[in-house]
């Protein structure tokens, strides 16, 4: 049928459209992971779907604090109006797909490298660092801001409002529609918010920065000092946050490679049964 595999190999038997163009066993019109499995043998579902290309599932435990550890559900009250008054929660459990990275940023006035990021106006303003983040952010991630100034919450979270939307107005309406809808306002002292978000909290004694990642794990937040302006301790640039779901993101596919490569054996392209398109002679596959 012109698909460049042997009639007597050929299980999608028509043309191209319905050939089985990852060599995944299963033909393009029913696949619903057409751009292949990471390498050829990775085990996939009944619709073609590796491990890492579903949306992982939710992990039942067990449960721990610590870094790289499992996170239990949790709900974050987050304001539905201007003014902080009212509140809708916001629940982890509801609300997981298995594709997002969250990242939380909470003010702690304890905290010298907090109270610079948080307030970072220079070498540009403070706007300018918002648009920057968002720009660099990847799309599946979820922001989280709050604060953990006992009395003093609601305003530092007011001021956080206030320079993302002012970020958010210089966006064309699509982005603006997709980022509004990932921001999120912590509308309590965080310190005593509720569920396994406040065990971590007291565990890390108020961290001012962490992430939960694709595969629903606690991850530690590197640094904001910008190098390129190491002159001193203001040249932390707020839009680094950004680099922190950046990061994630390869983590995630870094382990998909890891875990694929588990079982392995490597074989040169041209000998595989489906050959691919751009197979150099030579050139090593790994297959399981």
């Amino acid at each position: 049928d012109g698909d460049g595999i042997v009639d007597s190999l050929d299980i999608c038997w028509g043309n191209d459209s319905t050939g089985d163009s990852d060599g995944d066993g299963l033909c393009s019109d029913g696949d619903q992971c057409p751009d292949g499995p990471f390498l050829y043998g990775e085990e996939v579902d009944d619709n073609g779907c590796a491990y890492f290309e579903r949306p992982i599932p939710w992990n039942s435990g067990p449960y721990t604090t610590n870094y790289m550890g499992t996170v239990d559900d949790f709900t974050i009250p987050q304001p539905i109006d201007e003014n902080l008054n009212l509140t809708n929660n916001w629940e982890f459990e509801e609300e997981w797909n298995g594709k997002n990275n969250y990242v939380f940023v909470i003010y702690n006035p304890l905290n010298p490298d907090s109270v610079i990021t948080w307030n970072s106006a220079n070498p540009v303003g403070q706007a300018t660092e918002l648009s920057l983040m968002f720009e660099k952010s990847p799309d599946n991630v979820h922001y989280f801001f709050g604060s953990y100034r006992d009395g003093g919450w609601i305003g530092d979270v007011t001021y956080m409002s206030g320079r993302v939307n002012t970020a958010l107005a210089g966006m064309n309406e699509e982005d603006r529609e997709h980022w509004r809808d990932r921001v999120h306002y912590i509308a309590m002292d965080a310190n005593f918010l509720d569920g396994s978000i406040a065990e971590f909290i007291e565990e890390k004694e108020s961290p001012a920065w962490f992430c939960i990642d694709r595969l629903q794990r606690w991850q530690e937040v590197g640094s904001f000092w910008d190098l390129n302006f190491n002159q001193n301790f203001s040249w932390y640039r707020f839009h680094f946050i950004a680099n922190e779901p950046i990061y994630l993101n390869f983590e995630f596919n870094l382990e998909r490679e890891l875990a694929a490569m588990e079982y392995h054996t490597s074989i040169p392209c041209h000998e595989r049964n489906f050959v691919p398109e751009k197979c150099i002679k030579g050139e090593s596959v790994t297959i399981f």
